[in-house]
């Protein structure tokens, strides 16, 4: 049985979890795994047998860093990769980064909702544009898409009625 207890603070993160049963004997025991966040956004386990987690990857320990928002900023693995994400400003990923230090960055609309652009490390660039055609009911008669014919759509519900 494993009983996992979150802070008092709202914020739904783990203070510590208790493995009260050893699958390896058979017999009962009690881990406890703890965990505690800095003001930086940082997680720091210790383990059952007092091993902490550290900026030292040769413990083998995987690292997340996230932001105010709780949105995943940076990731090093236990071989000491490091992976970083941007955010706008309504939570859309802005750059992303991987362990190569590759970077790929994507443009969204100017209400930062639709995808418009992601450009790749290579310098290749893929651009989208959307534009919808509408009845005077309001319905939508097919979207077009540049560089392929427009796509159907029909403006009837089931029914033979609009």
């Amino acid at each position: 049985m494993t009983n996992i207890t979150y802070l008092g603070d709202g914020t739904r993160r783990i203070q510590d979890f208790t493995t009260q049963y050893d699958p390896g004997n058979g017999m009962p025991t009690s881990a406890v795994t703890t965990f505690s966040y800095t003001s930086n956004s940082e997680t720091k386990v210790t383990d059952p047998n007092g091993n902490n987690t550290s900026g030292d990857t040769s413990d083998g320990i995987t690292t997340y860093q996230y932001d105010d928002r709780d949105r995943v900023t940076k990731v090093i693995d236990a071989l000491g990769h490091t992976a970083e994400k941007t955010y706008t400003s309504t939570d859309n990923i802005a750059t992303m980064t991987d362990a190569l230090q590759k970077q790929v960055t994507f443009g969204w609309d100017p209400n930062d909702e639709n995808l418009t652009s992601v450009s790749l490390p290579t310098g290749a660039t893929s651009t989208m544009t959307i534009t919808e055609t509408t009845a005077c009911f309001g319905h939508a008669l097919r979207p077009e898409r540049p560089g392929r014919h427009p796509a159907p759509v029909s403006p009837w519900r089931a029914g033979g009625r609009p």
